[in-house]
């Protein structure tokens, strides 16, 4: 046997079975030579059986042959977690002969249940070895096949792979494009090093592509760039529902191969929850889109719209220009070689784009990836539920546990039915307030479960002195104060790696390689700390427990209430409560040392990990109740003393109000805040309704946004945004359930509904000043000038103004 050594990193896992049916595992590893592929033999498929009776049930499973095939078992092990008395586990040759004998193997005698039967095997490898995607591994190996293998810590995986970013342009005549009768226009590719184009028929009037005279020669050409690039990081936006569906059946109309440009395998479209995905071997597709998506759902980013040109701006501050479908059919019919180029500078922006929202937040999602033992492809379509549950499959492995098994339908019913109270909101004191701190339990319901010992194994142990002991909930639930709690035990170590990342941060300029990669660290230990206590009540948990979840809620109430009684007693003000943070009045006499001691003795007496810090002292700060100001809970903003709004639950921070609401809402929460000058709001207010009326207000401020949140043939109220997508898929445009539009209200027609129109079917110009002025900017501010004693006929009509002074 001639063994040698390889170094590299794990991109991908993947399987296949040979001729005897015996499994073998592909590693695709990025080495110095590319991308190489090495073959695991010795790793065979397994579950595992709870049993009642160890020896006879093992002879029994091996004495039979499952389902027509005629299934044996390849071999049997007893083994013991720490969480079943008796188990055993089953080897098999292949994937195929564990789903056919866990369908039977219940009806064995002796056999009570059957445990991790549904982990994918690639996980399954990855979670024993302990081999991360996205970091390094060192091998040893003969020729292909791989004797040993491990993993090497590498933080700086990105820089040594080779991202290539694509985007189509294509033709949609009336409609959206059919990619079985519509050609593909242009295409662009991106790199780091730069960005090129690929179109045909149109000719340009720069040399910024390389020209074809058919289709077929440019997508040709297209998937041979891509062959000789050798990507390891493939990136689209929206690539899984557009771009690469469209380039799979453009390849069987042309009749042009795309597997060369992807190792030579077919791109594969998955289905992952409600949507499809497409997925390569050996090399990763990252949809830029779902990617974004899913940082806004984690609140790394906050975003309004998802289209490229609205994160572009929102992201990077820079505004990218919209070519409109309908200019691009004009275009390939009859364009202008300025016109021609124009587009291929669109395209080319669009995958240059891509890419670098890829490349700025995909760190995060590597961090991601080695945490829970997947590949990027499917760390960066996890919601945090999935997430969390993998860390807690892996760490089961670690602590020799066996893993729950996932809820039937029937179960997950039942659980839907079950409710428990949430976090302590007290509504604030209406109005304007001044010298606000604001105290915040740091990682308030993660503290909690490590304090109190929170798990769903914990849960009224069989200890009778833990029921009335320190762990006992003020809703009357208890937990174990004898044994660690193993989800408990986990957050304790996150937390910890987290406070190491955010120590190491501190010794690196902000701007530099090792800050970002040790704040993308950070920030993923963050949303898996905190999503935990979320996916305790989630009713598809393999982990659920109502009465765990029910217990972290009526602590978090016990200790922010508690937490509010003190400042009262040391003379402090209640002015705000929400589920973990105290907002409080200052006294004049009082200052940030005063505060800082109060919070110090606040901690003095919490236990474990809970800890309350001071966020800071605001100058000023308007709160608008519930009552007054409709469904939001969280609605106020406030100034600090160096001029920094914080503003939550206003229209500003909503994307289903209109820029111009939105917008003058902030300058009149500016006015009122930071300069004291209530009358200067009144005064933007007033000139803004003037320039509506006057039709000065460009379309961009007037297009409100919403979300298409089921198909349009199952709402039974057709609202505006409806009417106008409705209207749009008359035109061509293809919307699916979760796409985000954006409408104005014209002039033309009787209802609202019949005025809607997707922006960009809107000349400019062509608005309803009435219904701006008063379904959306008079709305927008009068919660806050009422405050002030003015009404809304005052801002519309004029009226008395009053000095700031007068509310103080």
């Amino acid at each position: 046997m001639v063994e040698g050594k390889v170094r590299g990193i794990l991109i991908d896992v993947d399987y296949s079975t040979d001729q005897k049916k015996d499994i073998c595992l592909n590693l695709f590893v990025k080495t110095p030579k590319g991308l190489e592929i090495f073959e695991e033999r010795k790793f065979k498929p397994y579950f595992y059986v709870v049993v009642s009776d160890a020896e006879k049930a093992k002879k029994e499973l091996l004495a039979r042959e499952f389902g027509e095939e005629k299934i044996k078992i390849q071999r049997i092990e007893e083994v013991k977690p720490k969480n079943v008395e008796h188990a055993l586990k089953l080897y098999f040759r292949n994937t195929m002969e564990v789903v056919s004998v866990r369908e039977h193997v219940e009806g064995v005698p002796g056999v009570l249940e059957k445990r991790e039967y549904d982990i994918p095997f690639t996980k399954r490898f990855m979670i024993d070895t302990g081999l991360e995607p996205m970091n390094g591994i060192e091998l040893i190996v003969d020729g292909r096949e791989i004797i040993q293998a491990k993993t090497v810590e590498r933080s700086d995986v990105l820089k040594d792979l080779n991202f290539v970013a694509y985007d189509l342009e294509t033709y949609s005549p009336g409609r959206f494009s059919d990619p079985q009768k519509d050609p593909i226009i242009s295409i662009s590719i991106a790199t780091r090093e730069g960005s090129e184009a690929f179109i045909w028929k149109i000719k340009p009037g720069k040399d910024n592509a390389r020209y074809f005279k058919t289709e077929k020669e440019m997508f040709q050409a297209f998937i041979d760039r891509m062959k000789e690039l050798q990507p390891d990081i493939v990136v689209t936006y929206n690539g899984d529902l557009f771009d690469f569906p469209y380039i799979k059946e453009r390849g069987k109309q042309l009749k042009v191969d795309i597997r060369p440009a992807f190792m030579g395998y077919e791109p594969v479209e998955k289905r992952r929850g409600l949507d499809n995905a497409v997925k390569l071997k050996g090399i990763q597709h990252v949809d830029a889109y779902q990617l974004v998506r899913l940082l806004n759902r984690f609140g790394v980013l906050s975003l309004v719209k998802f289209d490229l040109e609205s994160v572009n701006e929102a992201i990077y501050g820079v505004h990218k220009e919209k070519v409109y479908s309908t200019e691009i059919n004009e275009i390939f019919n009859k364009g202008t070689p300025e016109q021609v180029d124009r587009l291929l500078d669109y395209n080319k922006k669009d995958s240059e784009a891509t890419l670098r929202i890829c490349l700025d937040y995909l760190s995060l999602y590597v961090e991601f990836s080695k945490l829970v033992h997947e590949t990027i492809y499917d760390s960066s379509r996890a919601g945090a539920s999935q997430l969390v549950e993998d860390l807690l499959i892996e760490k089961s492995h670690q602590n020799s546990f066996l893993i729950p098994n996932k809820p039937n339908e029937g179960e997950v019913k039942q659980r839907l039915l079950q409710t428990y109270t949430g976090g302590y909101v007290k509504e604030p004191i209406p109005g304007l307030h001044e010298n606000i701190a604001v105290l915040d339990f740091r990682s308030l319901h993660p503290s909690i479960m490590i304090a109190h010992n929170i798990s769903p194994e914990t849960l009224k142990c069989g200890h009778n002195d833990c029921a009335t002991g320190k762990n006992l909930s003020p809703d009357k639930d208890w937990f174990c104060e004898k044994k660690r709690g193993f989800i408990p035990m986990i957050l304790e170590e996150i937390l910890k790696k987290r406070v190491e990342a955010k120590t190491g941060m501190k010794k690196f300029p902000k701007d530099s390689e090792d800050y970002r990669l040790l704040h993308s660290k950070q920030q993923a230990l963050k949303i898996l700390l905190n999503s935990h206590y979320g996916y305790l009540g989630y009713a598809r948990s393999r982990w659920y427990s109502r009465e765990s979840a029910r217990a972290i809620t009526a602590w978090s109430r016990h200790y922010i209430r508690e937490t509010t009684h003190k400042a009262e007693e040391a003379g402090y003000k209640p002015l705000y409560n929400d589920t973990d943070s105290a907002f409080i009045i200052m006294p004049k006499e009082k200052g940030e040392k005063d505060a800082r001691e109060f919070v110090a003795k606040v901690n003095e007496n919490l236990p474990g990990a809970m800890e309350l810090e001071f966020e800071g002292i605001y100058k000023r700060g308007i709160f608008v109740t519930k009552k007054q100001g409709g469904a939001a809970k969280k609605r106020y903003a406030l100034v600090d003393y160096e001029g920094n709004f914080k503003i939550v639950g206003f229209e500003y921070v909503r994307r289903d109000w209109a820029p111009i609401a939105r917008n003058t809402q902030k300058s009149v929460i500016e006015a009122v805040l930071k300069e004291g000058n209530p009358e200067k709001a009144i005064k933007i207010v007033r000139e803004t309704v003037d320039n509506l009326k006057k039709g000065k207000v460009e379309k961009k401020d007037l297009v409100i946004l919403t979300q298409v949140k089921k198909p349009l043939n199952k709402y039974e109220s057709i609202g505006p945004h409806i009417a106008a997508a409705m209207k749009a898929i008359k035109r061509g445009k293809d919307l699916t359930v979760g796409s985000t539009i954006g409408f104005v209200i014209t002039r033309s027609g009787k209802s609202i509904s019949d005025r809607a129109e997707l922006e960009e079917y809107v000349k400019e110009g062509d608005y309803d000043a009435d219904y701006y002025i008063t379904h959306q900017v008079v709305p927008a501010v009068e919660k806050i000038i009422s405050e002030f004693g003015v009404s809304k006929e005052d801002l519309i009509q004029g009226g008395t103004q009053k000095n700031l002074s007068s509310f103080m």
